[in-house]
């Protein structure tokens, strides 16, 4: 059978098509759903990085506050006893009593408990003294003047007016170990006045409840009533003195109640130093830098500005070494501004700008900084702060709790007023 030509051209072209279709179905089409299924996976592959780092942002800034709020919590009870131990306790009063040299006749001491500690409120006492409004009204004094020239602390009381009323329900007991002792006395004015200067500037708080004073010729005689509080630490950075001691060795006297020997008068002191002592505890503080070993749970370094519930001003380091903390203070416009960094971190995020205005607390800028003793000889943490000033208001930086042997705090006054105050 002879084929024409077209007939001839048909069947190649039906060849071809079927030779086209082979190859799209055997061989172009897996590859095709193949590759669609590879977009399908890199999709999702994108879409899982995109989670990750997502992740990652969201766990850096969730250990960051977590830290934060490590630091704030260690802040709160440095001046705690991590632990009530009665031996140790005696041991620090007999060494207050020595100092003060006054008479010791008796020690009381209840056994600690763990009680509920409630915040006293203030009880609003609306009697008025005729006199006194009569004073006010002549001297024309605002009798509501020291409420108005304290903003931020209006703004602190109206949020936790706000904050209580709407979490009426949820209330949390705080609970703390508690051990009361009393002292009964006897020594002359200066005697009682150092016994009672040493109790107050112990590096723990020490809650003199009440105080019994009469006088007994010459000296004064009266009684003590002492409250020890202790909570339980996930950091001990600055308690190691306390909780590293050795009960088996000979401490104070075998009799601490007879053999006083004459009484002993404390060296008389600077009393610019005293009353820096007293004022550290009792301030109020704009910013505050925490600085503790490599060896802590927490940063070595942490810096912000107080009442940040945002936790947005904070920078932290965790460093070895030495972390250089730079910290800028400008006035401008009759406003106040501040600045700070680190080697890894600064705030705020415009830094090159004048930094983030605030409202001072007081007539000076003050700074708390809280270190605690060196744990080893291999224990090189510190903080160099750089203090820029360029403001009216002077800038006083209160040290607490650093080690007097090698200091962690080093202040370094680049401009301005700059007064440091170590504890």
């Amino acid at each position: 059978m002879k084929l024409s030509n077209r007939e001839k051209i048909l069947i190649i072209i039906f060849l071809v098509v079927i030779l086209l279709l082979g190859i799209y179905k055997f061989l172009l089409s897996p590859r095709y759903h193949k590759i669609s299924e590879l977009k399908k996976s890199v999709n999702k592959n994108y879409e899982e990085i995109e989670k990750l780092k997502s992740n990652a942002v969201n766990e850096k800034k969730i250990n960051k506050d977590i830290a934060i709020i490590n630091a704030k919590i260690y802040g709160s009870v440095v001046e705690l006893f991590p632990s009530i131990k009665e031996e140790k306790i005696i041991v620090i009063l007999n060494d207050m009593i020595e100092k003060a040299g006054i008479e010791c006749n008796s020690i009381t001491m209840a056994k600690p408990e763990v009680v509920k500690l409630k915040q006293e409120s203030k009880k609003n006492n609306s009697t008025k003294f005729i006199l006194k409004d009569i004073v006010d009204e002549y001297s024309k004094i605002d009798t509501n003047k020291e409420s108005k020239d304290t903003p931020l602390n209006n703004k602190k009381d109206s949020k936790v007016n706000e904050k209580d009323k709407n979490d009426k329900t949820k209330k949390i007991d705080i609970q703390a170990e508690k051990m009361v002792i009393n002292i009964n006395y006897k020594g002359t004015f200066t005697n009682v006045m150092d016994f009672i200067d040493n109790i107050t500037e112990y590096d723990k708080r020490i809650i003199i409840k009440n105080v019994g004073i009469a006088a007994d010729g010459d000296k004064l005689a009266g009684n003590l009533t002492l409250q020890f509080y202790s909570v339980p630490k996930f950091s001990v950075e600055g308690d190691g003195e306390y909780l590293n001691w050795d009960f088996k060795n000979q401490y104070g006297k075998t009799n601490p109640f007879f053999d006083n020997g004459i009484l002993k008068t404390k060296n008389n002191t600077d009393s610019n130093e005293k009353t820096s002592k007293q004022s550290l505890s009792k301030k109020e503080y704009d910013f505050g830098v925490n600085v503790v070993p490599i060896s802590s749970d927490l940063p070595t370094t942490i810096m912000g500005k107080m009442g940040d519930g945002s936790k947005k001003s904070y920078i932290i380091s965790d460093s070895p070494g030495i972390e250089n903390i730079e910290i800028y203070f400008t006035k401008k416009d009759e406003k106040y501004y501040y600045k700070y960094k680190n080697s890894r971190e600064y705030y705020p995020g415009n830094f090159n700008g004048t930094g983030e205005e605030f409202v001072t607390i007081g007539d000076t800028i003050n700074i708390s900084v809280l270190s605690c003793n060196r744990n080893s000889t291999e224990d090189n943490t510190g903080a160099n702060l750089k203090i820029y000033n360029e403001t009216d208001k002077e800038v006083v930086v209160d040290i607490k709790y650093d080690d007097n042997k090698k200091n962690r705090i080093s202040v370094f006054k680049e401009s301005g007023k700059v007064t440091v105050n170590r504890k």
